[in-house]
Parts: structure tokens; C-alpha cells; sequence
């Protein structure tokens, strides 16, 4: 693990504070470099479990994960490190939904590969940035790009519904 000291005390501070949006933007606000990859990851949940000398930790019940402007919310939160490899995958399931800005994505679970700046989202996928919305069967996120691959199926085929801009919208 690239950080364990500073991670495991974040963890621990996150699990004792109460479980609001509010708890996150206000008592545990972080500064960072430039680079979101620089930020820690904030995690508030009802429960956590740290195994293997926290080579795996399971956030349980109300997770709210923050790094930077991006959100995520979960049922269930784990935390992979790979210190062989030098790697780290985050893994939320279970009613998935990811915020950033005025983009948001729901679904059924979610891999973040920290080493790629990725997020891979299945399990009945929609993201919706404004009104326009976008569904699939697997929704690749590359965070540094703003770049967003969406793959669909035999049985499930990409939609997206785009409503035109007014003057002078993105």
C-alpha cells in the first residue's frame, strides 16, 4: 500500500463520524496536489472490516466514498492492494451510483483501477449527464481523458437519448 499510515487513520476517522453528505464536504475536508491521484480516498460507512494487514478493507451499510469532486455511494465498499504489483483496485456494489459535477452513473458494481484512472461499471449501467442519458451493458469511465466507452450486447444494444443544446451550452 502506497500510503498505509495516513490511509488507515482516514479510514478510522471516517468510520466514526456520522453518515451524511454534510460529514463529508464539511468535517473532513482534504487538500491535495493538482492531481486527484494525489487526493485521498474519504470513506464513511456503517461498518468496516480490514483483513490480510489491510491489504483488504470492506466498507458495509451507507457507504459514501470522496476523492476530489468525484462521489460514490454503495451498499458495499472494497478496498484491494496489491503491494507486489504496486496496485490498487477499489471495488463498490450493490445499488452503485457515481457522481461528478453534473454527471452521474448508476449500476450494480463498479471497479476503479487506480493505476489506469478507470472506472468500470455493469450490472444494468444509465448515465446521465444534464437530461441526455446513455445505457448499456458496460460502461467504461477513463477519468483523466473525460472519455467514456459504452458496450453493449446482442440482447442489450447501447441507447442513448441526446436532447439538443440551447445557444451557447456544452
Amino acid at each position: 500500500m502506497r500510503y498505509p499510515y495516513l490511509f488507515i487513520f482516514f479510514i478510522i476517522s471516517a468510520s466514526l463520524l456520522p453518515i451524511t453528505d454534510a460529514s463529508l464536504s464539511a468535517d473532513l475536508v482534504v487538500k491535495g496536489g493538482k492531481d486527484d491521484k494525489e487526493l485521498p480516498i474519504v470513506v464513511v460507512s456503517d461498518r468496516m472490516i480490514s483483513e490480510r494487514n489491510g491489504d483488504k478493507i470492506t466498507f458495509l451499510g451507507n457507504v459514501v466514498a470522496k476523492r476530489g469532486n468525484m462521489t460514490v455511494y454503495s451498499d458495499v465498499l472494497e478496498i484491494h492492494n496489491d503491494e507486489k504489483e504496486g496496485k490498487e483496485k477499489i471495488i463498490a456494489r450493490d445499488n452503485v451510483r457515481i457522481e461528478q459535477e453534473k454527471k452521474y452513473a448508476v449500476g450494480q458494481k463498479a471497479i476503479f483501477y487506480e493505476e489506469e484512472q478507470k472506472i468500470v461499471l455493469t450490472g444494468n449501467p444509465k448515465a446521465w449527464e444534464n437530461n441526455d442519458m446513455i445505457t448499456g451493458t458496460e460502461m467504461i469511465f477513463f477519468i483523466n481523458r473525460d472519455e467514456t466507452i459504452v458496450n453493449g450486447s446482442s440482447e442489450s444494444k447501447v441507447k442513448a437519448i441526446f436532447y439538443p443544446k440551447k445557444k451557447g451550452e456544452r
